[in-house]
């Protein structure tokens, strides 16, 4: 049985547009999670995914910015599949939000259309562990859900059949004071 946490996330990867064949280049693996609001879904990843820079120095970028988002969802007749999701509307306006405070706060959230409902699963995370009461304190075990290897590495690792959209857990520590803020952040953890 598959962990309602694991069935929360999506492996997602972004893409920009080359801009002399027009084709879609793979540009970055990244982790997202769902969670339902009132009216609608929303996938929860980084700032640094959707905007492709650095959040400790934006100044920094190499490659292209992304254009594109595949989050892969489970479908309601129990195939697995690619949502495709703009990042931009063509006045390249983005199409996710994200914190005031820009790349101090790395999350950006983008709301899915209303109706995506109907045809996939999008467990949300909230509610994947509603009956558990979790209490921060210092050096208590916390996990890191994530995907740490591409598709690609994945199926040569662990051959063809290897799950490349189920997460990894990673063990982490509550490293902080919980009720200490630090600057305007409120928890460290420390893991590899």
């Amino acid at each position: 049985m598959i962990h309602q946490l694991s069935r929360a996330t999506s492996y997602l990867t972004t893409y920009f547009v080359h801009p002399i064949s027009g084709e879609l280049v793979p540009r970055s693996r990244a982790t997202g999670f769902f969670i339902r609001v009132e009216n609608a879904v929303l996938l929860v990843t980084n700032w640094h995914v959707v905007t492709g820079l650095n959040p400790a120095d934006p100044s920094l970028a190499r490659d292209p910015a992304p254009h594109l988002l595949k989050a892969m969802v489970a479908s309601k007749d129990g195939m697995l599949t690619e949502l495709s999701l703009p990042l931009y509307n063509p006045e390249l306006v983005p199409l996710w939000e994200e914190h005031p405070d820009g790349p101090k706060v790395d999350v950006a959230i983008y709301p899915l259309r209303l109706g995506l409902e109907k045809h996939f699963h999008f467990v949300d995370i909230a509610s994947a562990e509603d009956d558990v009461d979790i209490k921060e304190m210092i050096a208590k075990d916390v996990f890191i859900l994530g995907y740490p290897f591409s598709r690609d590495e994945m199926k040569e690792g662990f051959g063809e059949d290897a799950p490349f959209y189920l997460p990894v857990w990673k063990r982490g520590t509550i490293a902080s004071e919980p009720t200490v803020q630090l600057g305007k952040r409120r928890l460290l953890i420390d893991s590899l």
